[in-house]
């Protein structure tokens, strides 16, 4: 049975990589393995999203949101605001492209 809960980072684009997206991703996954979420959240690694001045960017799926400027240092925020209660975090939250 496939995980329809995804969080999905940039991490091969340029300019995310450069800005330590690997290291939002290893923190992700270490937060979902801790708490014994993985049959709840999947994460995974991204090629460019095309938000290369917002990075390294998050998007949260089925919700379709994307946070930018993202640091390991928010990984717990978006995992227990949003991702278990659903509720977007404003300071982080990219505006859908038109």
């Amino acid at each position: 049975m496939g995980c329809s809960n995804k969080i999905i980072v940039c991490t091969r684009g340029k300019s995310c990589k450069k800005k330590d997206s690997p290291k939002v991703f290893k923190r992700l996954k270490k937060l979902i393995e801790e708490s014994e979420l993985e049959n709840v959240f999947k994460v995974s690694s991204s090629d460019c999203f095309g938000l290369c001045k917002h990075g390294p960017v998050v998007r949260l799926k089925p919700d379709g949101l994307s946070y930018g400027g993202v640091n390991k240092d928010d990984c717990g925020e978006i995992l227990s605001r949003h991702a278990k209660r659903r509720k977007p975090i404003k300071r982080l939250l990219l505006k859908k492209a038109r």
